[in-house]
Order: C-alpha cells, then sequence, then structure tokens
C-alpha cells in the first residue's frame, strides 16, 4: 500500500443512489498517512466466468488528484495537494469529481455501459490566512471631525468555511494616542476624539485580523489615517504690538520694522496677505502684500505729524467666508533733526525804553 503526505484526517465514504457515490474528505491538521479512501471501493460486476469476467477500473478522463487500483478499484489520493478553496475551476472539478470506467479482460475487451462519477466533499482545513482587500491604505479625513465619526471601513476575508473564515479585527494593543476604535465585526473606523491636525497630522494603526478556527490564523496589515486641514487657525503676529522710532530724515522706502505673523494651518490657509486698515490716511506708509515689511513710502516730517499709530491686518488665504484675520499695531515714534533754519515772525521790531534801565532788563520779546 502506497503512502504518501496529505492534507488529510478523516476518510468517509457514503453510498449514493444509482452509479453514483460521495466521498466526504475531512481535514483537521497535515498526516502522513495511507491515502486510499478506504471505507468502500469502486466495484463493477460482470457475471461471465475467467478473465472475461474479471474487471479493469481506470479514471477517465484522467485525474491528477487521484489515482485507482485497475484491479480491486480502490481509490487513492496521488500526493497532489487537495486545496478546497482553489480558484482554478478545472482543478475544483478534478478534486471534487471522479469518473470511473470499467472494462473486462475478455477479448474482445467489453466496457461498462456506463461510468460511474465519485463525487468528493473536501472538507475544510484552516489553511488560509484572512486577507486585507484594501489594506494598506491612506485615508484622508479632516480634521475637526464630531466624535464617531466613521473614517474608513477595513474589509477583509478568509476563504475556509464556519469558524475557520469567521474572522474579527482588533486594532493592535498599546498604540499611542489611540483616537479610533474599530468595529471588530464589520470593521468600520470611527474616531473617539476630534481630530486636530495641528496636534497629530497623521497616524499609523495597525489592524490584526484573526479567524476563529481552533488554531487561528493571523494576518496584520496598515492604515494611515492622514488629517486633512481645515482653517481653523487664526494668524498670530509675535509681538503684536510694534514700537519704533525712526528720525524724520530717513529717505522714502526705507524699512520701518519687518512683522512676523504665522498661521499653524497649511497651504492656502496659512498663506498670509498683509494690509494697513488703520492710521495712515496720508499715506506716509506702505506694507508688503505677502513679505509683511514696513516701507516708508514718502519723506516724514516731525514738525508736521510727531507719531503714527498704524493698525495691519494679516488674513489667511482659506476659502471664501472661512478666511481668518489677525490684528497688530505698530506704533511709530518720529524723532527730531535740525532741518529747520531760525526764523523771525517779523522783519523789524520797535520799542522804547528809560535811559535810567537796568542792565539786564528784558526790552523785547522776538
Amino acid at each position: 500500500m502506497r503512502s504518501c503526505h496529505l492534507p488529510l484526517e478523516t476518510l468517509v465514504l457514503r453510498r449514493r443512489r444509482g452509479d453514483q457515490r460521495r466521498v466526504d474528505l475531512g481535514a483537521l491538521r497535515p498526516l502522513a498517512r495511507s491515502s486510499s479512501l478506504h471505507h468502500e471501493d469502486v466495484l463493477a460486476y460482470d457475471p461471465d466466468n475467467g478473465d472475461n469476467g474479471t474487471v479493469v477500473y481506470s479514471i477517465s478522463p484522467e485525474n491528477p488528484f487521484y489515482t485507482i487500483n485497475r484491479n480491486n478499484g480502490k481509490i487513492r489520493t496521488s500526493g497532489v495537494t487537495l486545496d478546497r478553496e482553489s480558484s482554478n475551476p478545472r482543478d475544483a472539478a478534478h478534486m471534487r469529481t471522479i469518473i470511473i470506467s470499467a472494462v473486462d479482460r475478455g477479448t474482445p475487451p467489453l466496457q461498462a455501459t456506463s461510468s460511474t462519477t465519485v463525487f468528493v466533499n473536501l472538507q475544510d482545513l484552516n489553511d488560509n490566512d484572512p486577507t486585507f482587500l484594501n489594506l494598506p491604505f491612506v485615508a484622508e479625513v479632516p480634521e475637526g471631525l464630531p466624535i464617531g465619526s466613521s473614517v474608513y471601513k477595513v474589509q477583509v476575508e478568509d476563504p475556509d468555511e464556519d469558524r475557520n473564515g469567521l474572522i474579527t479585527m482588533a486594532l493592535q494593543v498599546g498604540m499611542p494616542q489611540l483616537d479610533f476604535f474599530l468595529n471588530t465585526s464589520t470593521g468600520v473606523l470611527s474616531s473617539t476624539a476630534i481630530l486636530d491636525r495641528e496636534q497629530i497630522g497623521q497616524y499609523q494603526l495597525r489592524i490584526i485580523a484573526y479567524d476563529a478556527g481552533k488554531f487561528p490564523r493571523t494576518s496584520t496589515s496598515t492604515l494611515t489615517v492622514s488629517v486633512l486641514d481645515v482653517n481653523d487657525e487664526t494668524p498670530t503676529f509675535n509681538p503684536r504690538l510694534y514700537n519704533v522710532s525712526l528720525k524724520e530724515s530717513v529717505p522714502r522706502d526705507h524699512v520701518v520694522t519687518r512683522l512676523l505673523c504665522t498661521d499653524n494651518d497649511t497651504g492656502l490657509n496659512a498663506e498670509l496677505s498683509y494690509f494697513i486698515t488703520g492710521g495712515n490716511q496720508d499715506g506716509k506708509f506702505s506694507v508688503g502684500f505677502r513679505d509683511g515689511i514696513v516701507r516708508t513710502v514718502v519723506g516724514l516730517d516731525r514738525e508736521t505729524q510727531a507719531s503714527y499709530s498704524l493698525i495691519i491686518e494679516a488674513i489667511d488665504n482659506g476659502p471664501a467666508g472661512s478666511r481668518r484675520t489677525g490684528t497688530a499695531t505698530v506704533f511709530v515714534e518720529v524723532q527730531d533733526v535740525n532741518d529747520n533754519r531760525p526764523i523771525f515772525l517779523q522783519n523789524s521790531y520797535e520799542t522804547s525804553v528809560l535811559e535810567t534801565v537796568a542792565q539786564g532788563t528784558s526790552i523785547l520779546q522776538t
């Protein structure tokens, strides 16, 4: 008797009506054992005597998964691995159906009027790991979603049957900042906190899938959750008040100060534009639209205006209707330079004094 390595443990044969038989091949774990389907053999009867009544059996058409003893009709597995979950339709049919022909040894040999069919029921062995259908993946979600919002649905399959194909999913234990909950049966991932991109911009979640077999098989994959920016941050000046002193002799286009303003958003939501919205009625100053540099436009004259209080606004370039604005004040003190000659208020002055006036007496205020 031949022996081979089979993924089989129990072999059971049950009769069917007429010329068909069904064989159940059950498998719990791989064993090296006899490969025959050994509870019942295929039997053809020929009432003739001698060679005329001696029956020879064959599998027709040939089946790569099974062999038959041509003399006694005992069917054996061939040693080729039986895979119940095979996606090859030809192999799947051969594994489940064995067509037996019989012919006698007479001269001329006579063949049976019909074949008999053995139907093989391949019982499941837990030999397949759960397979993620849509992982690894990068899921993008906007920040600020309400708690309990659905983020992603993990899909996993296991071609095994019954408990061997019953899958449970879980998030890996011990992950920091776990702001998500995974439904273990449906695979729906939902948020348990309000996501804030400025705090955590990306999560790497390790997801485990395991079946319910006696010896469970597991698979692990990664879901990356990328938190998309929402324009929820206001431009912030640092400092919010600038004190600058300038001599009145500075030329036009002189740099008064460089404003520092930041926006913790990203992209257009963090792109800033600067405007002077107050304190510049006579147009003496300008601010760079993108760089935030305050400059003089014309010369200053302390004797005309000694100080300015400029209101500067930084507006982000977020979506219309949701743009945010930050405000700063630039206080400019204009310092004096000696740029004016003494001027008499009139061309001549006349006064009268007594001839006896004492020395040091004031006689006129010009």
